[in-house]
């Protein structure tokens, strides 16, 4: 199992409808969901924040920073 981890989540995240944590089969869903959300945060949430992807054994974390 490889999961997809939000830390530290903003308001912005909460008000979009997405899950804090995910579980995928494979490393490549888990990679591609994580490039998603990122993707649409970067794009639709406020400028208040930056977004880091980190890979770790088993999944990546997405850590939400305030600027």
């Amino acid at each position: 199992m490889y999961s997809v981890e939000v830390r530290h989540p903003c308001r912005c995240f909460f008000r979009s409808g997405m899950a804090e944590r995910q579980q995928f089969e494979r490393k490549e869903e888990a990679e591609a969901e994580a490039h998603r959300m990122l993707q649409e945060m970067e794009v639709h949430f406020c400028r208040q924040h930056r977004f880091d992807l980190n890979e770790f054994p088993g999944g990546y974390t997405i850590v939400i920073v305030p600027r």
